[in-house]
């Protein structure tokens, strides 16, 4: 189900709003990295070719490092050190994994779909406390206790309605060692109750509206080391803050548009997913904007992108590769059943972005960098290759629609070589061809089959 990460091709796909480069770096150097990953051979993108994921604020990145295919519908997913839980929806089981330095790994599977014990209906987020495991069953109304270990069912607790200590589509949930209680947000109730770990009812907090302090669809919740709570407001399109006692602190990410994943790593950093446009965003412990991640999808999916990114979790800092002692982000796509694994770039924060790329046409599918830093992008539905300066000065653009020598059905992979020529994929037209610097025509190979030395919609 995991699939491998190798080093071996020279193509990249643009997700970052910013280009940065620095000039102590070596001369091809920039803020960027491609990360090819194996297509899945049973899988319906058995056409894609292996693509590359990039975040970027112009201050930090993550990374495209490793997926798994083939969920059925991940709706939440929650780290504990270097294991994380997928909450499937389409089957109503939780799916334990860890992440090793050789890849992805299955670890166990909790519970099956109905009402009994031990069985969900809608799990949703985990919250781990020592050898427990404790998972939200949204439509049973209910917190479930599993023990870490064997996956087996020990207790639950929660009786449906709004009355104190009764709950209404639980989804949300984190425990707070400090105090040693469970905080549950209840997208029916629009507030988060409070539990002790055997289910003795606490206290309750926050209220539905949209003012401060209250709350319409928290859909997750997460907690930093100061045990303070955090709560994905999505309809008011907002993250609210609450100390550990229920005191409304601050809103932050205000004006994120429905955000429905939220994890707060060991540094205090806030991580969020937008349901509406699949980007996320890192904001510090006070509330300030750190870094953005572009994972709007492409007309056809490809990992590194999101057809609906639903939820987001962070894992303890891993001392192997690719992580190298940072953690790795792990993202849900619910729509294309895969989750993504992330890893933190190690390059230094202290470079702002020096210019930004803009007046592209439609979708853009690939970027490529020459010898003296220009960079060169395909315009999928412009048919077009665009070539700027360092600076982000348009230098040149060439293309248009056809299948002539020049032309492109779909422009997509782009790649430079050593003398600074130009290919590019033109995907439906089941082709490379090859231009030099200036945008010249030079040659061009393949045809449409299956056979050996044909092309079949190469996209990259």
């Amino acid at each position: 189900m995991s699939h491998a990460v190798h080093f071996t091709r020279a193509s990249l796909f643009l997700v970052l709003a910013f280009l940065v480069m620095s000039p102590a770096w070596p001369q091809t150097s920039v803020d960027a990295a491609y990360f090819p990953v194996d297509v899945p051979v049973d899988s319906a993108l058995s056409d894609v070719a292996p693509t590359s994921g990039l975040v970027s604020s112009g201050y930090r990145s993550i990374h495209l490092s490793n997926y798994m295919s083939g969920l059925n519908t991940p709706f939440q997913v929650t780290a504990d050190n270097d294991t994380f839980f997928v909450s499937n929806i389409g089957t109503n089981t939780v799916l334990m994994y860890q992440i090793t330095s050789s890849g992805i790994v299955y670890v166990r599977t909790f519970g099956s779909g109905g009402s009994g014990a031990g069985q969900f209906n809608g799990p949703e987020q985990v919250a781990v406390v020592g050898n427990d495991v404790y998972i939200a069953d949204f439509n049973n109304n209910r917190i479930q206790r599993f023990k870490k270990s064997t996956g087996a069912y020990v207790s639950q607790f929660g009786t449906a309605g709004s009355g104190p200590g009764q709950l209404s589509n639980p989804s949300g949930l984190v425990y707070n060692p400090a105090n040693g209680f469970l905080y549950v947000s209840e997208f029916g109730n629009n507030r988060i109750s409070v539990f002790s770990t055997v289910g003795t009812y606490q206290f309750q907090f926050a209220s539905p509206g949209s003012g401060n302090g209250q709350l319409n669809r928290p859909w997750v919740l997460g907690i930093d080391s100061g045990g303070n709570i955090y709560a994905a407001d999505a309809v008011n399109n907002r993250v609210v803050k609450f100390d550990s006692t229920g005191v409304f602190i601050r809103n932050t990410v205000v004006g994120v548009s429905g955000p429905l994943g939220l994890a707060i790593d060991k540094a205090d950093l806030s991580w969020f997913t937008s349901s509406s446009n699949n980007d996320s965003y890192t904001y510090d412990s006070r509330g300030n904007y750190v870094s953005y991640y572009y994972g709007a999808s492409p007309p056809i999916w490809a990992p590194g992108y999101f057809q609906d990114a639903r939820s987001l979790a962070v894992t303890s800092p891993l001392p192997f590769a690719p992580y190298n002692g940072t953690p790795a982000v792990v993202m849900a796509d619910q729509v294309s059943n895969t989750v993504q694994v992330y890893s933190r770039s190690l390059q230094a924060t202290a470079h702002p972005a020096i210019a930004s790329i803009s007046g592209l046409s439609g979708y853009v599918g690939g970027v490529a960098f020459d010898s003296a830093q220009n960079v060169y992008f395909t315009s999928f539905t412009a048919n077009a290759v665009y070539k700027f300066d360092k600076f982000g000065t348009l230098q040149l653009q060439w293309g248009t629609a056809g299948s002539g020598n020049g032309q492109f059905d779909g422009a997509y992979g782009i790649c430079v070589d050593d003398s600074d020529n130009v290919y590019v994929i033109d995907r439906n037209n089941n082709r490379i061809q090859k231009f030099d610097a200036n945008g010249n025509y030079l040659l061009q190979w393949g045809s449409a089959g299956s056979g050996s030395r044909v092309l079949k919609n190469p996209p990259i």
